[in-house]
């Protein structure tokens, strides 16, 4: 296989907060706001090849290659502005200008994959992987702060596995242990460069360890039942970065990234009951369990979100033929609590909560 991809954005975004209902220490009264206003264009072009070669009828063999080439323009400023929105943008006056930056940068490299794959049987399937990824640099333009330049991120995967089909094939085991190793890996953390908005910086290396296991089992063809875990020790590592907070300063240096739990599972059962010889009635629920994990990259007391489970349910009533469908469906069904982000600096704290509980119909048709 051999293709290539195009990709053009143009971002046009101001964005502001107003200091007067909130407000907040060494800012003068004439200037309640903080403030930024930037535009930013990205073209992206990549080529790639992927291969596989079969070196007997059991044992393959995967190559791929990629290159990629990243331009990233920007063109923005960050100040402390009036309170006067006005325009047909809702800009906000300009009053003491904080930075401001018109700067280009492009970021290019080749990644690859190698895999092997030795099918032991019809049902076995055994195979290890290493791949190089990347991620491209760019800008952060916070109100109110400094605008900064980030460095690319790249990651190194490798990963071996199985997967079989148990039990005259009515149970599917799939099994997987990994290990990421990012170089300079980009992370958003509270900087004094940007007291109050997170930027993103490039702040060494972080290793992942870690294992999935994902069993389905299908009596029948009227039941599916899938039931799935992961577990991961992740940490940075081998890096210097120091990150000053309303606790002092905190080295990352074996912290936890953001958002890595050690454990997650999810599941699902849904079963399907032929109505008449048309029409099937289809009632399924689904799982997923986070455990704590730390929303802020230095890993304080107040930074830990707790634990939660969302559940889900469906039932819907669909031709045998699937040429249409019509659902009812529920999310987060238990109303369940749970945070996503935070923002914790001395003077003030931001939480962003998960969506609360949703129902609603959905309809579809198959041409």
């Amino acid at each position: 296989m051999i293709g290539g991809f195009f990709e053009h954005d143009s971002i046009d975004e101001a964005n502001s907060a107003n200091t007067i209902e909130n407000p907040l220490p060494g800012l003068p009264p004439f200037a309640p706001r903080l403030a930024a206003d930037f535009k930013q264009k990205v073209r992206s072009l990549a080529i790639f090849t992927n291969n596989e070669y079969a070196l007997t009828d059991q044992l393959s063999l995967i190559v791929g290659l990629r290159y990629t080439n990243d331009r990233t323009k920007i063109d923005g400023a960050a100040y402390l502005g009036a309170d006067d929105p006005s325009g047909r943008r809702h800009l906000v006056t300009p009053v003491i200008p904080v930075d401001a930056l018109v700067a280009h940068r492009t970021d290019g490299t080749t990644s690859f994959r190698g895999g092997i794959n030795w099918k032991a049987s019809r049902d076995q399937l055994f195979y290890a992987s290493i791949s190089r990824g990347f991620r491209s640099g760019g800008y952060s333009v916070p109100f109110g702060g400094v605008i900064t330049t980030f460095d690319p991120e790249r990651l190194t995967a490798y990963e071996i596995g199985s997967k079989s089909r148990l039990l005259g094939r009515t149970l599917d085991l799939n099994l997987a242990a990994f290990f990421y190793d990012y170089k300079d890996i980009q992370t958003n953390v509270d900087d004094p460069l940007s007291p109050l908005v997170p930027i993103t910086r490039n702040i060494g290396g972080s290793r992942t360890y870690g294992a999935e296991a994902e069993l389905t089992w299908r009596p029948d063809p009227s039941w599916t039942v899938r039931l799935g875990g992961s577990y991961l020790d992740a940490k940075f590592r081998n890096t210097t970065a120091v990150i000053t907070t309303y606790a002092g300063p905190v080295p990352l240096d074996g912290k936890r990234p953001v958002n890595t739990p050690k454990w997650t599972a999810q599941g699902m059962i849904q079963k399907s009951v032929p109505l008449n010889d048309d029409l099937d009635l289809i009632g399924s629920t689904d799982f997923k369990y986070t455990a704590k994990r730390y929303l802020e990259a230095t890993n304080q007391l107040f930074d830990r979100a707790p634990a939660y489970w969302v559940q889900n349910a469906r039932l819907a009533v669909a031709s045998k033929s699937g040429g249409w469908e019509i659902a009812a469906w529920g999310k987060n069904i238990f109303n369940k609590d749970y945070l996503t982000y935070i923002n914790n600096i001395s003077f003030f704290r931001i939480e962003i909560y998960g969506e609360p509980v949703s129902y609603g119909l959905s309809a579809s048709i198959k041409f």
